[in-house]
């Protein structure tokens, strides 16, 4: 009975397995060029091998772009009752799970790494569970290696599977510390033990000869079939079955999340920026090393030798080398034609144009004789960061997406998995906010700047809620553009009635009930107007109240202070004293024209 369900299972994998066939045959070729390694005929024919690292340096780039941090958001809670216990998921995820969901890498590296792959591959996923770890016990996720996830024959999008396979390579330790309730079988699996080979093995695996079998302690491959209410875990080697549970996530969803980098509606792994442009790719290559070769022939020329008119024996090839020769012209260079090489530039120019067409991308080398949409002029560079930023936030929305289901996932967990109190250490601002609502979970320090959060199981059990992500909260901000919005908020607060008085005295802006931080604003511009050594200048310390915090006296600040326009200059020297002798009488009405303030690189501003 067990054999033929052992049977069955191994004839669905297989048939998954024998679906992407052909896409699996290009695995190989996409890894050698994320590593820079040459393939392509020409490059591997001649005698040069030189690889221009384009595509990767592209993928990598936009990478740190689009996962410059950590992804933020807020946690909603669907049932009344319930409103406030919001706050509590939003400090575990933030403070508590995502700092400790380092399972292969930290998890900033890991969405990187998740970006990276499905830019090469065109889909890549990971496996979201509940781990159990000596420092951690919670929600985590792992990448899973392209060839040990194998989908549903037949299936054209994954959201219509209705099971997953994912191949494991796990020690005899590993398997002799299951708990043995749930696992079954582990002896006889342990008897079959050897080290078994991958079905197919990596071109890293390949190339660096990667040990990942070990002979004195043999991988032994385990697969598990992931349904959307059954997770089976079986051996073909033993053809037995180690785990046959329900669902513990209890979700009614496959524990795999995919991102696609261009989802496709007819095959289960998407088009991926390599499968667009290794063509390009192989063109540079070739022609980098075929001009390399002619370089050479150019330096060291074929000759043309008379036999008759010289003397064999002395023909000695090297530097300062002398031939006898029996007539004049016995020895001749072949003419060769530069035209080959002559067109190098220009070639190799239109190709790394149309990669960086295809990228939505530029760089300053590229003029518009090359590509009318590039170039260097302003309007070129303007129209560029719009294409640029387009392609940057495709890829965002992919990775906005993926990474919302899987802190979804996180979420979801800690309501259903949680089993003992977790500890949160968080900051006096964020305990406040939810000793509003939940006073008893809430422990300050003798300090009053920090204090403790204690979640027991029953605070988060079986709650409704759903995580969404902030979108674009993981691009890098830009702090030119930051700058001048800052600039913006400084010039609009300089105009309301009353405000130079209202800084003066307390370094605050009232406007109805909305209270304007003047010291918060004008460090916060401080940092992002590219100011060497800004928190030397800047400091934020307890200060009594009608106290400013920020030293206008540092020679530093003096000198950023120069900059004003003298009017301001007064402003910020009355700022910075605790009494108000010498505040200037200025008419700040709404009409008025705004006060100068520079904008990074020392521009003047509104």
């Amino acid at each position: 009975m067990e054999k033929a369900k052992v049977d069955e299972l191994t004839k669905q994998y297989a048939n998954g397995w024998q679906s992407l066939k052909n896409l699996r045959a290009e695995w190989e070729e996409k890894e050698a060029i994320l590593l820079g390694k040459t393939l392509d005929q020409k490059s591997t024919e001649g005698k040069s091998s030189v690889f221009d690292p384009r595509l990767s340096t592209y993928i990598f780039e936009r990478a740190s772009r689009v996962m410059a941090q950590n992804p933020t958001g807020s946690v909603q809670v669907f049932s009344k009752k319930d409103i406030g216990k919001n706050l509590i998921l939003n400090a575990l995820t933030k403070n508590f799970v995502i700092p400790n969901a380092n399972s292969q890498f930290d998890f900033l590296t890991k969405t990187r790494l998740w970006d990276v792959y499905s830019n090469v591959y065109g889909s890549f996923g990971v496996l979201v569970d509940w781990v159990v770890k000596d420092d951690y016990i919670g929600p985590d996720f792992q990448l899973i290696p392209i060839r040990n996830i194998v989908f549903q024959s037949g299936v054209q999008t994954f959201n219509d599977s209705d099971f997953v396979f994912v191949v494991s390579f796990v020690s005899k330790r590993w398997l002799e510390t299951r708990d043995k309730k749930t696992w079954k079988n582990i002896d006889k699996v342990l008897e079959k033990a050897k080290s078994k080979e991958k079905e197919e093995k990596s071109f890293t695996e390949k190339k660096y000869d990667t040990p990942v079998f070990g002979k004195d302690e043999p991988r032994i491959e385990i697969i598990t079939k992931y349904e959307h209410d059954r997770w089976i875990t079986f051996s073909r080697d033993a053809k037995v079955v180690l785990r046959d549970i329900e669902n513990p996530q209890k979700n009614g969803k496959l524990p795999v999340v995919l991102k696609h980098c261009f989802p496709l509606l007819d095959r289960v792994i998407g088009l991926g920026e390599i499968e667009r442009t290794k063509s390009l790719q192989y063109a540079i290559n070739s022609l980098i090393n075929l001009y390399l070769d002619g370089v050479k022939m150019s330096i060291f020329p074929p000759l043309l030798i008379n036999l008759n008119g010289v003397v064999m024996r002395s023909i000695e090839y090297g530097a300062a080398k002398k031939w006898l020769v029996k007539q004049a012209g016995a020895i001749q260079q072949l003419p060769l034609s530069p035209q080959g090489t002559n067109t190098f530039q220009s070639t190799y120019a239109f190709l790394n144009a149309a990669i960086l067409n295809a990228f939505g991308t530029s760089d300053v080398a590229t003029t518009a004789k090359t590509d009318l949409a590039l170039g260097k002029t302003p309007e070129a560079l303007r129209m560029l960061s719009v294409r640029e930023s387009a392609r940057d936030n495709w890829d965002r929305f992919m990775m906005e997406r993926a990474l919302e289901e899987v802190l979804d996932r996180f979420v979801d967990l800690l309501t259903k998995r949680q089993e003992k109190p977790i500890k949160v250490y968080l900051a006096k601002e964020e305990l406040e906010a939810i000793a509003k609502i939940h006073p008893d979970v809430v422990e300050m320090f003798e300090s009053g700047k920090y204090g403790q959060l204690v979640v027991k199981p029953s605070e988060t059990k079986n709650l409704n809620c759903r995580f969404f992500i902030d979108a674009g909260s993981t691009f890098k901000k830009d702090e030119v553009v930051e700058n001048q919005n800052l600039t913006s908020i400084l010039s609009l607060v300089m105009k309301l009635p009353g405000a130079i008085e209202q800084i003066s005295q307390t370094g605050k802006v009232k406007l109805g009930n909305l209270v304007i931080d003047f010291g918060e604003l004008f460090k916060r511009w401080m940092i992002t107007s590219g100011t060497k050594d800004w928190d030397k200048i800047v400091s934020v310390e307890e200060a009594a109240e009608g106290e400013n915090p920020i030293n206008f006296e540092s020679p530093e600040m003096k000198e950023v202070l120069s900059q004003l326009s003298p009017e301001l200059q007064q402003v910020f020297a009355n700022y910075g004293q605790k009494g108000q002798a010498g505040v200037p009488q200025t008419n700040t009405g709404v009409g008025q024209p705004a006060s100068e303030l520079p904008v990074a690189g020392g521009v003047q501003g509104y």
